[in-house]
C-alpha cells in the first residue's frame, strides 16, 4: 500500500479549508492586502526597462559659429542657408554646407547664405540639440557633439569582434535564465494516479494491474480515472493474490480516493502528496511569476547603483544556489517559498544581460542583437527539454540545471562593465580603457579627440536642470490618443505572455512524448523571431501584427475543436500557433516603443510590460482549467485574446518610416504624418 506520507491520508483541516469555510477566501482583509501591494507593483513598472531606451537618438544640427549665439535655437529661420534640408522641420543632423570664402556681416538673428558653399558639405564639429530628454539632453543648448553612438558608428564599430565576444559570454547566463524560467514545468509535472484499493493492492502496488477496470471507472487498462473509484459494495468476496473481483464494488456509484498509487515518482506531485490537487500544483508557476515582478525594482536599483555586471552576476549566482537548496527540501511550503525567493532575487539575469549587450552595440544592430538574445533564450528552452528527458527525476534534474549557474559569479572578473553606466558615474578613465579595448579587438582606430568630446558630453549631462512638469498620469489623461494607446498596448502584452508561456506549459500534456513536444514548441520560436526582423521594415508593423495575431487565433481555435485521431495536424497547428506568437513578441516590442514619445517612452513601455505580467501569472493555471473546467479551454482562451489583440491593432497608427516621436504632440500626430507620407 502507498506510504501515507506520499499522497496518503492527512489531517482533514488545512489553511485552505479554513479560508474556504470559515474566515473567507477573498474578503475585506485580502482586498486591503491587495490594495497595499498595488503600489510596489506599480512602482516596479517604472523601474522595469529603465535603461533600454536611454540610448534613443536626439535630433541635432551642426553648430554654426558665425550665426549661433550662446543659447542657440534648434531650428532658426535661417537654418536652410547653412544646413542641407527640405524644410525648416527637415534638415541634416550631422552635416552642414562648407564655409565659403565670402566675408559677409552677420546681423542679429540672421545667417546669410553667402557665408556657405552650397556645392559641398562637411561634418559637424559641434552640435545643437533639440529640446528633448535622453542621455545627452541639455535643453536645446550647445554640447560637445560626440556621444557613444557616434563613436560606435564611426570609429570602434557597431557590431564587431568585441561585441560578438560579449554576446557569446552572455549566452551562458541567458540559457541559464531559460532553465530557471521553465524548470518548474518538469519538476511539478502532473503524474498519472489511481485510487489505492485496500482490498486488492499489496505493499508495493502495480499502477495498472489487469483488474483495474473492476475497481476504477475507465475505458481501457491504459485510460481510467485518476481521482475516483467505484464505491465498495456490501458483497464479501474472497480475494486471491493478483485478483480483485468486480463483485467487491458498486459500479452504479463512485467515490473520491482516500489514498493513491502513482505511476512514477519523478515530480514534486509524488513527494508532496499533490495527487488530484491540480490547483495547488499549478499555482507554483504563478507564484514564481509574481516573484519576477518583485525582482524588477531590485535589479534596477542594483544595476543603477553598482553596475550592470554586478546585477548580472548577483542574479545568476542567486538563482544557482537557491535552486540547489530547493532540490533538497521535503515540504511543499518550503519548495514554494524558495521558488518565490529564487525568482525575486535571481530572475533579473536575463534583463541584465540584455542591457549589457545592447548598450555596447550600435543603433543599426540593436534589433538584431535583441533577436539574437531571444534566440539564445529559445535555445536554452530546447536544451532544458532535452536535459529533462535524460534526467527526469525532479531532484536530480534541479541539481543538474542549477549547479553550473553558481559559476557565473566568475563573470564579475570576465565581463567588462557597461561603458554607458561608467560614464554616468563619472568613471571616465575606465570607460575610455574599455573603448580602447573595443577598438583594438575590432581592429579600428579611436581618436583621442573623440574620447575628450565624449567626456565633455557626459560631464555636461551632470549639469542638466530639468523643469518641473505634471505627473505622467496627468499628461496621459489629458491626451485622448495617448490614453487610448495606454489602454490598448497592455492588452497586447497580456496576450503575448499568456499565449507564449501557456503554450510552453501545456505542450508537455499533449499526446506523445512530452519532452519532445516541449523541445519542438521552444525551437519553433527561433524562425518566428527572425521572420519578424525580416518583415517589419518591409511591409510595416501593423500588417505583420494583425496577420500574426489572427493566424495564431485560427490555429488555437482549430486545435481546440480538432477531432481526435489526427496527431500530425494537431502538432502542426500547435507549432504554427507558437511560431506566430513568436513573430508577435518581437514585433510588439518594437511597435510599442514607437507609439510613445521619447521623454516618457521607457515609463509607458514599462507600464505595458508590467500589466502584461498578468498573462504570465495566469498561464501556469491553464492546465488546471483544462483538467477541472473544459479540456479545450486554454486554446479557446488563447485564441480569443489573439483575435481581440489583432482587432485592437486597427486602433493605432502605422509607424514604419516615421521618426520616433519626441513629444506628446508628435506622438499624437503619428497617424496623420503617415497618411501624408503615403499620399
Amino acid at each position: 500500500m502507498s506510504n501515507p506520507e506520499k499522497g496518503g491520508k492527512r489531517a482533514g483541516v488545512d489553511l485552505d479549508h479554513i479560508l474556504e469555510n470559515e474566515v473567507g477566501e477573498f474578503g475585506r482583509y485580502q482586498l486591503i492586502t491587495l490594495a497595499l501591494a498595488a503600489l510596489p507593483i506599480i512602482f516596479s513598472a517604472f523601474a522595469a526597462g529603465e535603461y533600454i531606451f536611454t540610448t534613443a537618438r536626439i535630433p541635432t544640427r551642426c553648430t554654426i559659429p558665425q550665426c549661433d549665439g550662446e543659447n542657440p535655437e534648434f531650428a532658426p529661420s535661417w537654418v536652410l542657408n547653412a544646413i542641407p534640408g527640405t524644410s525648416i522641420e527637415s534638415f541634416e543632423n550631422c552635416e552642414q554646407f562648407a564655409n565659403s570664402t565670402v566675408q559677409t556681416p552677420v546681423e542679429n538673428g540672421t545667417c546669410p547664405a553667402a557665408l556657405f558653399d552650397r556645392s559641398s558639405t562637411t561634418e559637424c564639429v559641434d552640435y545643437v540639440y533639440e529640446n528633448t530628454l535622453s542621455v545627452v539632453y541639455d535643453k536645446g543648448g550647445k554640447r560637445a557633439g560626440v556621444d557613444l553612438d557616434h563613436i560606435l558608428e564611426n570609429e570602434v564599430g557597431e557590431f564587431g569582434r568585441y561585441q560578438l565576444i560579449t554576446l557569446a559570454l552572455a549566452a551562458l547566463p541567458i540559457i541559464f535564465s531559460a532553465f530557471a524560467a521553465g524548470e518548474y514545468i518538469f519538476t511539478t509535472a502532473r503524474i498519472p494516479t489511481r485510487c489505492t484499493i485496500p482490498q486488492c493492492d499489496g505493499e508495493n502496488p502495480e499502477f495498472a494491474p489487469s483488474w483495474v477496470l473492476n475497481a476504477i471507472p475507465g475505458t481501457s487498462i491504459e485510460s481510467f480515472e485518476n481521482c475516483e473509484q467505484f464505491a465498495n459494495s456490501t458483497v464479501q468476496t474472497p480475494v486471491e493474490n493478483g485478483t480483485c473481483p468486480a463483485a467487491l464494488f458498486d459500479r452504479s456509484s463512485t467515490t473520491e480516493c482516500v489514498d493513491y498509487v502513482y505511476e512514477n515518482t519523478l515530480s514534486v506531485v509524488y513527494d508532496f502528496g499533490m495527487a488530484c490537487d491540480e490547483w495547488k500544483r499549478s499555482q507554483i508557476g504563478s507564484i514564481r511569476t509574481i516573484g519576477t515582478l518583485l525582482v524588477l525594482p531590485i535589479t534596477g536599483y542594483i544595476s543603477d547603483r553598482w553596475g550592470r555586471r554586478v546585477a548580472l552576476t548577483i542574479n545568476a549566482f542567486n538563482t544557482g544556489w537557491i535552486g540547489l537548496v530547493r532540490s533538497f527540501v521535503n515540504s511543499y511550503e518550503w519548495f514554494l517559498a524558495l521558488e518565490v525567493l529564487e525568482s525575486s532575487v535571481g530572475a533579473g539575469a536575463y534583463s541584465s544581460c540584455y542591457i549589457l549587450v545592447t548598450e555596447l552595440v550600435g543603433p543599426k544592430y540593436r534589433v538584431v542583437a535583441g533577436a539574437t538574445i531571444s534566440t539564445l533564450f529559445a535555445l536554452g528552452q530546447v536544451i532544458l527539454g532535452l536535459i529533462a528527458w535524460g534526467v527526469p527525476a525532479w531532484r536530480s534534474l534541479t541539481q543538474v540545471l542549477y549547479a553550473p549557474q553558481v559559476l557565473v559569479i566568475c563573470y564579475f572578473w570576465i565581463l567588462s562593465e557597461s561603458v554607458r553606466w561608467l560614464m554616468s558615474k563619472g568613471r571616465y578613465e575606465e570607460s575610455e580603457q574599455i573603448l580602447k579595448k573595443v577598438a583594438k579587438t575590432n581592429k579600428k582606430e579611436l581618436s583621442q579627440e573623440s574620447l575628450e568630446a565624449l567626456r565633455a558630453t557626459a560631464e555636461a549631462e551632470k549639469n542638466v536642470v530639468r523643469p518641473e512638469e505634471p505627473w505622467l498620469v496627468v499628461l496621459v489623461f489629458r491626451s485622448k490618443i495617448l490614453l487610448s494607446r495606454c489602454l490598448v498596448s497592455p492588452i497586447w502584452w497580456i496576450t503575448n505572455t499568456l499565449i507564449y508561456y501557456g503554450m510552453g506549459i501545456n505542450s508537455v500534456n499533449m499526446s506523445g512524448n512530452g519532452y519532445l513536444n516541449y523541445v519542438a514548441v521552444a525551437a519553433i520560436e527561433i524562425p518566428g523571431y527572425w521572420t519578424a526582423i525580416l518583415l517589419l521594415d518591409r511591409i510595416g508593423r501593423k500588417p505583420v501584427l494583425i496577420c500574426a495575431y489572427w493566424l495564431c487565433a485560427s490555429c488555437q481555435f482549430a486545435f481546440a475543436f480538432l477531432p481526435d485521431g489526427m496527431p500530425g495536424l494537431s502538432l502542426f497547428l500547435y507549432l504554427f500557433g507558437k511560431y506566430c506568437i513568436a513573430v508577435v513578441m518581437t514585433s510588439v516590442y518594437v511597435y510599442t516603443a514607437e507609439l510613445y514619445p521619447t521623454k516618457y517612452r521607457h515609463n509607458l513601455f514599462a507600464f505595458s510590460s508590467m500589466v502584461g505580467r498578468l498573462g504570465s501569472i495566469t498561464a501556469p493555471l491553464t492546465p488546471a482549467l483544462a483538467q477541472e473546467v473544459w479540456a479545450p479551454f486554454p486554446s479557446v482562451l488563447f485564441g480569443s485574446f489573439a483575435l481581440l489583440s489583432g482587432l485592437l491593432i486597427f486602433t493605432t497608427p502605422e509607424t514604419l518610416g516615421t521618426k520616433l516621436p519626441d513629444t506628446i504632440e508628435e506622438a499624437e500626430q503619428l497617424g496623420n504624418k503617415h497618411k501624408q507620407a503615403t499620399t
